[in-house]
């Protein structure tokens, strides 16, 4: 009876400090957030293609990190898993990737071959579709839960 107690204290201990650290890694994340929201801010100093597609990009990131972010809330409340903020964060990565491929398309920077970068476009178009039809899919399924 005794090692129990032990096993059930030192397990108590690793949750604690598991918590801590997600919780290190959620202030992280909103800290890189706010940079990235400050950087794009200073980017409005600039009128031009370059500096609209990095707000862009910078702004889609900072959602991707809040979608990671609330992965980590979800966890910390004890909540079942879900693989929808994956999915979104899947689509936003997907979109972003794009929109740098499109800048270095409009401003004339990438050394690629026109094809290549129409490509990249185009798998990224897929996955996004890909993705969102997995989200559709989702939504029709009835949820399991694992305690049943």
């Amino acid at each position: 009876m005794e090692s129990k107690k032990t096993v059930n204290k030192i397990s108590k201990i690793f949750v604690l400090i598991d918590d801590v650290v997600h919780i290190i890694v959620a202030l992280l994340l909103v800290g890189a957030a706010f940079l990235l929201l400050y950087e794009a801010g200073l980017s409005l100093k600039e009128v031009n293609k370059q500096a609209a597609f990095q707000m862009i990009s910078d702004l889609l990131f900072v959602l991707v990190i809040m979608e990671f972010l609330w992965s980590i809330i979800r966890y910390l409340k004890r909540l079942p898993f879900s693989i929808k903020p994956f999915l979104y964060v899947g689509i936003i990565s997907s979109i972003r990737g794009m929109v740098v491929v499109e800048a270095k398309l409009a401003t004339g920077s990438g050394k690629e071959i026109l094809y290549f970068q129409l490509a990249e476009i185009g798998v990224a178009a897929l996955v996004v579709f890909i993705f969102v039809l997995s989200l559709h899919l989702l939504s029709k399924t009835p949820t399991v839960s694992i305690d049943e």
